[in-house]
C-alpha cells in the first residue's frame, strides 16, 4: 500500500514530461516553426560603410531600372547635377525627366572621405539617353559626392563631363572681389557666406598663392575631378597647386541641407593648369562644401572643358 502511493507521484512526473515532449514535437512539425521571410531592404537605401564601388554602382543602378522611388530616397535634398553641356538641374527638375540608362561599366573608381562625407570620381562607359539624345559609348569622367543622413547615404553632387579629347579622338577679365578683410584667417569661412562669395574663394586663394590658405579650405576628403580625366587628392594638388592670374564668376546657382551646400557656377579665368592655358571662356564648375567647426570647407570641385558652344 505504501510502495503504491509512493510510485504514484514518480508516474505523474513521467507522464507529464512525456506529454510536454509529446506537445514540442507537434509543435516543431507544425507550420508555427516558419518565420515570416525578412522584409527586402528598399532601393536606394545603402547604410553602414558601402564600398567605394558600392557607391559608384547604385546611383547607375537605380537609373536602369528606373527605379523613381529609389532615386527620390538616394538623392538628397540638396542634390545638384552639373553636365558638361553647360545644363544643370536640382532634385525636383532630375526626377521628372531622369535618363534612361540601359546598360554601363564603371572603371578609375577612387574615393575619399570625412567622417559622414565621400567623394567618389570614377569612369563609367555607358548606353544611355538623357532628354532624348544618346551618350557617346565612351569612358567619361564623373564625380559624385555622398553625405550620411540618419543612417543613410545620399547623393547630395554629381558631376558628368563630356568625354575627354582623348576619347574624342577614338575673353578673360580680372577678378573685381574684394581683399580678405584684415585680420581674418585665409581659406576661413563662416557664417552663411554668400553664393559669389563661396565660388570665387578657392580662385581667389589660387590668385592669391595662397598654400596656408588653401590647406584651410580644402576638407581632407577633397577630390578634384577634371574635364579631361585627370583628378587630383588634397595633399597632391596643393604640392602643385593651378595658377590663376585673374577670374570672372557668373550664374552661380546653390542648394544645401543642413551643413551641406552645392554650388554650380560658370567661371572665365586666366589661368595655367600642369603648364597649360585654361581657354578664357565661360567654363562651368560644380563644388561641394561642409561646414565643419564652424567653418565651411571645400569637399569636391568638378572643373569642366569648355562646352561645345563657347
Amino acid at each position: 500500500m505504501d510502495s503504491t502511493i509512493r510510485r504514484t507521484p514518480r508516474r505523474l512526473a513521467l507522464a507529464l514530461l512525456v506529454s510536454i515532449a509529446a506537445f514540442a514535437l507537434a509543435s516543431a512539425a507544425g507550420p508555427s516553426i516558419e518565420r515570416a521571410p525578412a522584409a527586402q531592404a528598399k532601393s536606394g537605401v545603402l547604410k553602414g560603410w558601402p564600398t567605394t564601388k558600392g557607391l559608384a554602382v547604385e546611383f547607375m543602378r537605380l537609373l536602369k531600372r528606373q527605379d523613381k522611388p529609389g532615386l527620390r530616397r538616394y538623392l538628397d535634398p540638396a542634390f545638384l547635377i552639373q553636365r558638361g553641356d553647360g545644363s544643370f538641374l536640382d532634385r525636383k527638375r532630375y526626377l521628372r525627366n531622369p535618363p534612361v540608362v540601359h546598360a554601363f561599366r564603371l572603371r578609375g573608381i577612387v574615393g575619399t572621405h570625412n567622417q559622414d562625407v565621400r567623394v567618389v570620381r570614377y569612369e563609367a562607359k555607358t548606353d544611355q539617353i538623357i532628354d532624348g539624345s544618346k551618350v557617346p559609348g565612351v569612358w567619361i569622367p564623373r564625380l559624385s559626392t555622398f553625405k550620411r543622413t540618419n543612417g543613410a547615404w545620399r547623393l547630395v553632387a554629381h558631376a558628368n563631363f563630356l568625354p575627354p579629347p582623348a576619347e574624342r579622338a577614338s575673353g578673360t577679365g580680372r577678378s573685381t572681389a574684394r581683399a580678405t578683410v584684415a585680420g581674418a584667417r585665409s581659406g576661413v569661412l563662416r557664417g552663411w557666406p554668400s553664393r559669389r562669395r563661396l565660388a570665387t574663394e578657392f580662385l581667389r586663394l589660387l590668385q592669391a598663392k595662397d598654400k596656408p590658405g588653401l590647406r584651410r579650405f580644402l576638407d581632407p576628403a577633397f577630390l578634384l575631378q577634371r574635364g579631361d580625366g585627370s583628378y587630383l587628392k588634397k595633399r597632391r594638388y596643393i604640392q602643385d597647386p593651378s595658377l590663376v592670374d585673374g577670374f570672372k564668376v557668373r550664374r552661380a546657382t546653390a542648394t544645401h541641407n543642413g551643413d551641406v551646400r552645392v554650388l554650380r557656377f560658370e567661371a572665365k579665368t586666366d589661368q595655367i593648369v600642369n603648364g597649360n592655358k585654361v581657354p578664357g571662356v565661360w567654363i562651368p564648375r560644380l563644388s561641394t562644401f561642409k561646414r565643419t567647426n564652424g567653418a565651411w570647407r571645400l569637399i569636391s570641385h568638378a572643373n569642366f572643358l569648355p562646352p561645345p558652344t563657347s
